[in-house]
């Protein structure tokens, strides 16, 4: 604790606010040792935050500084696993990809999220049971639904554009 009013001296005047009508958010009756801890640790976190943050930019600094400097072709060229790039590298990538991808991504999350529930699931009784019931089921409408519009299937067909409506 002596280490964050070192870093922040102003914390004690905070603290010995008075307390009550236009002297602090505090209800009246909030002792001066519950204000302490709660300052000290919002600092303590922004002790660290800052701590991180200068660390960070030392290191990039001296990565910087100390890195050899010797640009050649060879070095500034595409590393393609060890193949001789040919070509272009502004090649554009069909969205499907990215599509694939943001599904995985959604799906893997919410996985996540049932698994700390099955852990669980005997002490949270039937209520919890439904409510896992319901989010899985709209999980699984999301992904009938993925499925009706094709973009599960990963080689698809070019579909025609379908007519407009009142021309043959």
């Amino acid at each position: 604790m002596s280490i964050v009013y070192t870093v922040f001296p102003e914390i004690e005047e905070i603290i010995a606010a008075p307390v009550g009508k236009g002297g602090g958010s505090l209800p009246i009756g909030t002792f001066k040792a519950e204000r302490t801890g709660m300052l000290t640790e919002f600092a303590t976190v922004l002790v660290f935050i800052v701590l991180g943050a200068v660390t960070v930019a030392l290191l990039l600094g001296l990565s910087r500084l100390l890195q050899p400097r010797n640009p050649t072709p060879v070095k500034l060229s595409t590393y393609e696993c060890g193949e001789v790039p040919f070509g272009s590298s502004w090649v554009q990538f069909n969205i499907r990809f990215y599509v694939i991808a943001l599904i995985f991504i959604i799906f893997d999350v919410e996985v996540a999220l049932l698994y700390p529930w099955a852990v669980i699931f005997q002490k949270l009784g039937l209520l919890a049971f439904v409510e896992a019931f319901i989010f899985i089921v709209i999980l699984l409408a999301g992904l009938a639904y993925l499925w009706k519009e094709g973009d599960l299937d990963w080689v698809r067909t070019m579909q025609e554009t379908p007519a407009r409506k009142g021309t043959k």
